[in-house]
């Protein structure tokens, strides 16, 4: 009966799996890590509601040599991309006006296109390369290089992967031109692309790699299958869970069903060791009784401190990292329990095989040389880690994420050779509706536009498009300029993007994207406003972009790190007081903890791996795994009082568990995004630094104590 139980469980998983994952929603976008009451996301909506779009996305197009059949194709694109029902507003160079003289008798401004449509010939006059309003815009300065300039429709609810889709088809359906993508979308949608990847492709490498490691172990094919079956189980059912309380899978999430999969594999790789090391038992149920009687321990207990590794984040402000918390532990506790009850079901009388021809991974005696050179190496690990630790880098770019043969890198780097500039920042003043653009605006508009002007002279900004720029174009002030445009709607167009009732914008282009270098244009903003605080008494000023969206992720991303890895270190700390009720025996076994999670930033320092959304996380969940090693030994050590039989004894299976989550981890290697990679390589390293500390260190500290 127990059989068909557990059979019938494993055959309705399956079910669950296929219906399953095959729905999951995804969530690329920074929305999953900060609240709509973020002030630099309250900020961006602010300016998109007024202005009736959120965000752009820049089209770069390499023209022919023949310049009247590239405008031809443009004309065409243009065209069908304001067919889409998802755009505002496109611009490009066949909507640039060259200025003539204002009459002010007439109060007209003549205006004339740069570019003559004479038939089917076009023709572009080459004064617009010399344009400030134009150059390096929608025409790169050398004249190579063409631009479209498309705004998204703040009422759309159309998905990233729809939006650059469409886009390619208008744009391949219309022309040859080689072209490149640029904006927040584009990054989302490639986002998208490789966390569905890492989360429909990425769990079967892993569980491959670590079938490959378990075989070598057990040198019996059903062995190894058996032991990641808790694992997987357990894996679906908590993807289920999230998937049924509407939770879409975000950068962090996608790793929860990786992490169970490594984790819980070693639970079933554990008790399948002790089954096979009792095969000199020959009822075989009897054999289950006494493995389970063995196992039930430290199976559980390697679980719960596990689990308070990753409890930790549950305490956290970011929901992204919560609910890593809260599934991966749910994830392996279910995997110690299936360990426990399933998998004493699925075993047969004959899946086992002898002890003697699977521990191979054994140290009897661990060489003094050994200890000497760990010993010294921990010393300056230690000595040099403030220095180090100091140098790591919390500036990240949502263009670093990915590598450097993806798509998105490839055409940010064209788009800052042909044009100068990656990164769009908005500034926009409001004023009281009361005002109506009457005299009393004019003093503000004037002061705002000087306001951009200052800024603009900064290093941070290589181009400005507001009516400070029109203005200096046209010879014309600004506030006897906002009045010309009022009054002509082709002006009206061309200014809409920066003119909005009583509302205006200017929105800088800036040749960098990282977080750092938004802290130092928001420090610039913010002063040349304290600066005219005075000249701006009753306006609202809102400053914005996805890059500062981003730096307040990182921020939060640091300060979560700090109390993660407390929270952590007091929970495992608790745990150990607890169960061994000693303190000094308690306080040895955290020292490769310890060790470890300083290793971990030593190796982010000399690696040049920043701390980010996903290194942050990793800290916590080595205390976790690493200290389950250091239990392990300590609890034969109590028992043998003798190293060398506590190495032989304990040294095979923390070699195999680590071997195993190494293999794991180490799949992540050829991950689509730099920042799975970058967690591959602080796991394996640190992983390996902890199993080191344990088996070469921890002997000689529980000796003396």
């Amino acid at each position: 009966m127990r059989k068909i139980l557990a059979y019938s469980f494993v055959a309705i998983s399956v079910l669950v799996a296929v219906s399953v994952f095959v729905n999951l929603s995804y969530d690329a976008s920074y929305d999953a890590y900060l609240d709509e009451d973020d002030p630099y996301i309250s900020g961006f909506l602010n300016i998109g509601e007024k202005f009736g779009d959120k965000g752009m996305l820049f089209l770069i197009l390499e023209r022919y040599d023949q310049m009247s059949q590239s405008l031809v194709e443009l004309k065409a694109i243009t065209a069908a991309i304001e067919e889409l029902p998802w755009v505002s507003r496109v611009y490009s160079v066949l909507d640039a006006l060259k200025f003539g003289r204002f009459d002010l008798l007439r109060f007209d401004l003549p205006v004339e296109p740069y570019i003559i449509e004479e038939g089917s010939v076009f023709t572009m006059d080459a004064a617009i390369l010399d344009d400030p309003l134009y150059a390096d815009l929608f025409v790169s300065a050398d004249g190579r290089s063409l631009s479209v300039l498309i705004t998204l429709d703040i009422e759309a609810t159309e998905d990233n992967e729809r939006i650059v889709e469409e886009i390619k088809v208008a744009v391949e359906g219309n022309t040859e031109m080689k072209y490149f993508l640029v904006g927040e979308n584009v990054a989302s949608y490639a986002t998208f692309k490789a966390i569905r990847e890492m989360m429909l492709i990425y769990p079967p490498l892993v569980l491959f790699s670590i079938l490959v490691v378990y075989y070598i172990g057990f040198r019996r094919p059903i062995l190894p299958v058996l032991s990641l079956i808790p694992a997987i189980l357990s894996a679906v059912w908590v993807t289920s869970l999230m998937n049924f309380l509407g939770k879409e899978i975000n950068i962090l999430t996608v790793m929860i069903p990786s992490f169970i999969m490594i984790i819980g594999s070693a639970y079933g790789m554990h008790f399948l060791t002790i089954y096979c090391e009792n095969a000199n038992i020959t009822v075989h149920s009897e054999r289950i009784r006494r493995t389970i009687r063995e196992e039930r321990v430290p199976v559980y207990f390697s679980a719960f401190t596990t689990m308070a590794g990753f409890s930790s984040y549950l305490f956290l402000d970011m929901q992204a990292f919560r609910d890593l918390g809260v599934f991966v532990c749910l994830g392996i506790f279910l995997s110690a329990l299936l360990t426990m009850v399933l998998l004493p079901a699925l075993l047969s009388d004959k899946s086992y095989q002898p002890a003697t021809k699977r521990r191979v991974l054994i140290i009897r005696r661990m060489p003094a040389i050994v200890t000497r050179g760990a010993l010294f190496l921990v010393i300056v690990m230690i000595f040099l880690s403030p220095f180090l630790i100091s140098r790591i880098s919390m500036n990240i770019d949502q263009y670093a994420f990915f590598k450097e043969d993806s798509q998105v890198t490839i055409a940010v780097n064209e788009m800052r050779e042909r044009f100068g500039w990656t990164s769009v920042y908005y500034l926009m003043m409001e004023i009281g509706e009361e005002h109506e653009r009457t005299s009393f605006y004019a003093s503000e508009l004037r002061a705002f536009s000087d306001l951009v002007l200052e800024v603009a002279d900064s290093d941070m900004v290589s181009k400005t498009l507001d009516i400070g720029t029109y203005s200096r174009a046209t010879g014309i002030p600004e506030p006897l300029l906002q009045r010309i445009v009022d009054a002509d709607e082709g002006l009206q167009s061309a200014s809409a993007l920066f003119v909005k009732d009583n509302a205006v914008r200017a929105i800088l282009f800036s040749p960098l994207s990282d977080t750092e270098s938004a802290g130092e244009m928001e420090r610039i903003v913010s002063e040349a406003i304290m600066e005219r605080q005075e000249e701006l008494p009753d306006v609202k000023l809102f400053f914005a972009s996805t890059s500062l969206i981003w730096r307040s992720v990182n921020s939060n991303v640091v300060s979560n790190q700090i109390q993660s890895l407390t929270v952590s270190f007091v929970l495992i700390l608790c745990m150990l007081l607890f169960i061994f009720r000693r303190v000094k025996y308690t306080l040895a076994m955290t020292v490769p903890i310890l060790l470890t999670a300083v290793f971990s930033f030593v190796l982010m320092s000399l690696t040049g791996i920043s701390l980010n959304i996903s290194t942050a996380l990793l800290s916590g969940m080595l205390m976790g795994l690493v200290i389950d090693y250091s239990i392990h030994f300590a609890v034969w050590y109590r028992r043998f009082r003798d190293s060398s039989k506590t190495l032989q004894k304990t040294s095979g299976p923390i070699i195999a568990n680590a071997l195993g989550l190494v293999v794991g981890f180490s799949v992540l290697f050829t991950a689509p995004l730099v920042l799975y990679v970058d967690v591959a390589l602080l796991m394996v390293g640190s992983l390996t630094f902890g199993v080191m500390t344990t088996l070469v260190l921890l002997p000689g500290i529980l000796k003396k104590i």
